[in-house]
């Protein structure tokens, strides 16, 4: 019987295949296997195209971070006028990517030093732009401060506990989609229980 042609595959149909996966897992070699048989190709073809799995996820990261952030640029350019609006776009659908990638980050960076610079950095920028959201509420700069120092580690998932008491949910969020809805469930009442928190801490 005769074979058909082989699929013409490419890195970017990998870095877009793994992409889709990192919203579902943290396992790369489940996200690599998966692609594999969507692409029609064995999983060891990937290191055609990779020398490393590592190669291959930081890739992935790239073309998330750039996406996102061009779309957060847009965003940041029409008023807020709420906390409401700050959580809804720091984790609304942006363009073909999702903001649960975020969970995967800190998951991963926990896991392997390589990626605590990047987390850190993913976490400074978003530090930033709330701050210049608020700016642009009209909140002072020291509370636009405190404010951004309350949200980004809520909003970076550091906090299931303190998010399942505030919430007064029965138990912690335990996938990426359930800890996605809480964050994106905040009201202004609930980031001012965190802020209290945080004064309380500090205190």
């Amino acid at each position: 019987m005769k074979r058909g042609p082989k699929p013409q595959v490419t890195p970017e149909d990998w870095v877009d295949g793994i992409l889709t996966e990192m919203k579902k897992t943290d396992d790369v070699d489940v996200q690599i296997d998966v692609v594999a048989r969507r692409l029609g190709v064995t999983k060891g073809s990937f290191y055609n195209y990779f020398e490393s799995k590592e190669e291959a996820v930081n890739r992935a990261l790239d073309v998330w971070l750039e996406s996102e952030n061009r779309v957060l640029a847009e965003m940041e350019a029409t008023p807020v006028t709420s906390y409401e609006q700050i959580v809804e776009r720091l984790f609304s659908t942006v363009g073909r990517f999702e903001y649960p990638l975020v969970f995967f980050l800190v998951g991963i960076s926990k896991r392997h030093s390589e990626y605590h610079q990047l987390a850190r950095k993913v976490q400074r920028e978003r530090y930033t732009r709330v701050e210049n959201m608020l700016f642009r509420m009209g909140v002072e700069p020291r509370t636009a401060d405190q404010i951004a120092v309350a949200l980004i580690p809520s909003l970076f998932g550091l906090s299931y506990l303190e998010y399942a008491h505030l919430l007064e949910t029965p138990s912690v969020p335990t996938t990426k989609e359930q800890r996605w809805a809480a964050v994106a469930a905040m009201t202004a009442e609930q980031v001012k229980k965190i802020l209290d928190g945080e004064s309380t801490r500090q205190g």
